[in-house]
């Protein structure tokens, strides 16, 4: 077993293009030498990551369906369509998962990083939200 102190990074997408994931897998990638590195990624995964990952990077997936995570993109898809109507059933979804089960997602995570402790570095406004109390966490 090797020494490395543990780094937790939070993502919103694994299976998405985004600047955020291109630079978040950038970086993991060029950790991996000096930190044992998880991803926890907000979404449910349900393709092949779009951006490479070092093998060492493990992977914690908080299952949250995608609809709830890119609710932008969704809602907007739903008006374009003329189906404005289905937001209205997304918008109570994503109020679901958000307000309601967010203590539970802090709770997952709480319990991962107590397992190993470590930094917790989140990247966008869900892993902000998830990010646990008192988790030594960077937020960027």
């Amino acid at each position: 077993m090797d020494n490395k102190p543990y780094l937790y990074w939070h993502i919103q997408h694994l299976d998405q293009i985004g600047g955020t994931e291109m630079v978040s897998t950038d970086l993991m990638n060029h950790l991996v030498d000096d930190f044992h590195i998880v991803c926890i990624v907000t979404a449910k995964v349900e393709n092949e990551p779009v951006y490479s990952l070092d093998k060492s990077i493990e992977i914690f997936n908080l299952n949250i369906p995608q609809d709830v995570t890119r609710l932008d993109a969704y809602a907007l898809k739903n008006k374009k369509a003329k189906k404005g109507y289905k937001n209205i059933g997304l918008f109570f979804k994503a109020a679901h998962y958000f307000f309601f089960k967010k203590h539970k997602y802090r709770k997952m995570i709480k319990k991962l990083i107590d397992q190993h402790p470590g930094k917790l570095i989140s990247s966008s406004g869900d892993s902000y939200m998830f990010a646990p109390k008192h988790v030594y966490s960077i937020f960027h």
